[in-house]
């Protein structure tokens, strides 16, 4: 999968639940788009998430869910900044 830009409509999108998110799911920093990072499991306030490094390990690290954007979501955007659009 190609790497995403930051756009602007990202940080409207806020999944304020760990609910949203479930095992295995594909998901990435709102602020580090080029990480793809896969859900591991959650709690009741965070989202374990792991990834790979620069040399092929695999990192584990927790985020509040308002921290993490699905890829599921990053074809939306504003249309006219008042409607939400997706592109998928």
């Amino acid at each position: 999968m190609e790497p995403l830009e930051i756009y602007d409509w990202q940080y409207a999108i806020k999944l304020t639940s760990t609910t949203f998110f479930n095992g295995g799911d594909e998901v990435f920093l709102k602020s580090n788009p080029e990480c793809t990072m896969h859900v591991y499991m959650t709690t009741e306030k965070l989202v374990i998430v792991g990834w790979l490094d620069k040399n092929n390990e695999l990192q584990f690290d927790s985020f509040p869910p308002e921290y993490l954007l699905h890829y599921i979501f990053a074809g939306l955007v504003f249309w006219k900044r008042k409607y939400l659009l997706s592109l998928n």
